[in-house]
C-alpha cells in the first residue's frame, strides 16, 4: 500500500527449488525452458488487447511495474479490507495484464507470502523469479538471461533497512545487458518518514551511477512514494530518464504532466512507449495502476 505527502494516494517465477516461507531474506531462480515467450532473435512480441492499442508494435523490451497491494492489507482488520477483497482473489485480474502486456521484466512490489505463492503457480517456469517477500524482479525467460542478482540496501519505516532486489539480465536476441533495480520506498502512512525517502532515492541514484560506471544500461522501476520530488531527484543531471516524459534541463525541473508515486526510470535507455492503466484500481485489483513502458533500444557505456 503506497502513500505519500499531503495526499491519501496509497498504494513469479520459477516454482522448481523455490518454496515460498518467511525465514529466507531473498530467494531466486531461473530454470530451463522456453515457457510461453516470443521467440529469441528479435524484438519482443507485441502486447495484445484494447489497453495495449497505443504502444508501439516494434520494441526492444516492455517494462512493467505493479504495487500489488499486499495481502495484510485486505484481510481482516487490514487498512484496505473494507474496500478490497481478499488478496486471492485479485490473481485474475494480474494475470489478465500480465497476458494483455506481455512485460519481459517485471518489478512487483508488497508481493506477500499468500500472494507470491498463488502468483507464481500461475507462471510457472516461464519466468525467473528474485526477490523477498515483498518486492520482486521476474522476467521471461525466453528473451531474458541473468547474469547476476544482488540487492540494494535502503533505510525504511523505523530507520529499519530493507534490501530491493538487483537483477542483471542479457536480451537473448541481442546481447545487451541491463541491470534492473526494483524498489518501494516508504510512504507517510506510518508517521512523516520524508528523511527516509530522500536517503532511499539518493542511494538508488548513486547506485545507478555506479552501474553506468560500468558500462551498463539501468531500468530503475517501483513504487517510489513520490511524485516531484523523486522525478527531479533521479533525474539532475541527466542521470536518468523517466519513461513518461519530463524535463531536468539547466537547473528547471519540470516532471512528467502525469506524474505518479510508480515510476519506469531509464539510465542508456530510450524508452518508446508508455502506459499507466488505472483499470487496476478501478476492478479492485489494486489501489495503484499497471504501468507499462516499451524500450526501443538500451545504450552501453558510460554517459
Amino acid at each position: 500500500m503506497g502513500g505519500r505527502r499531503g495526499g491519501a494516494r496509497r498504494g513469479l517465477a520459477c516454482v522448481v527449488a523455490c518454496l515460498v516461507t518467511a525465514a529466507p531474506l531473498l530467494a531466486g531462480c531461473d530454470g530451463g525452458g522456453d515457457g510461453d515467450g516470443p521467440p529469441a532473435g528479435g524484438a519482443t512480441s507485441p502486447a495484445t488487447g484494447p489497453d495495449a492499442a497505443d504502444l508501439p508494435r516494434r520494441r526492444l523490451l516492455t517494462v512493467a511495474t505493479f504495487n500489488v497491494l499486499g495481502a495484510s492489507h485486505t484481510s481482516p482488520g487490514g487498512g484496505a479490507a473494507e474496500y478490497y477483497p481478499p488478496a486471492a482473489e485479485w490473481i485474475g485480474g494480474t494475470m489478465r495484464r500480465i497476458r494483455t502486456y506481455r512485460p519481459d521484466v517485471l518489478g512487483l512490489q508488497e508481493l506477500q507470502a499468500r500472494q507470491s505463492a498463488v502468483l507464481r503457480r500461475r507462471l510457472g517456469d516461464r519466468f525467473g523469479y528474485f526477490g523477498d517477500l515483498d518486492n520482486a524482479v521476474v522476467w521471461r525467460r525466453a528473451r531474458l538471461a541473468v547474469l547476476e542478482r544482488t540487492t540494494l540496501t535502503i533505510p525504511y519505516f523505523y530507520d529499519n533497512l530493507r534490501e530491493m532486489p538487483v537483477v542483471v539480465l542479457r536480451v537473448r536476441s541481442t546481447g545487451d545487458v541491463v541491470t534492473v533495480v526494483n524498489v518501494h520506498n516508504p510512504a507517510d502512512v506510518r508517521g512523516e518518514v520524508g528523511d527516509n525517502r530522500a536517503e532511499a532515492v539518493a542511494r538508488e541514484r548513486a547506485f545507478v551511477e555506479a552501474e553506468r560506471a560500468k558500462g551498463r544500461a539501468v531500468l530503475l522501476v517501483g513504487d517510489l512514494n513520490a511524485e516531484e520530488e523523486a522525478f527531479c531527484a533521479l533525474t539532475e543531471g541527466g542521470v536518468l530518464v523517466a519513461a513518461n516524459g519530463g524535463s531536468h534541463r539547466r537547473g528547471t525541473c519540470r516532471p512528467p504532466d502525469d506524474a505518479a508515486i510508480d515510476w519506469i526510470l531509464g539510465a542508456g535507455v530510450e524508452f518508446n512507449g508508455f502506459h499507466s492503466d488505472a483499470s487496476a484500481r478501478e476492478e479492485k485489483v489494486s489501489d495503484h495502476p499497471f504501468v507499462v513502458a516499451t524500450v526501443a533500444r538500451l545504450r552501453p557505456g558510460r554517459d
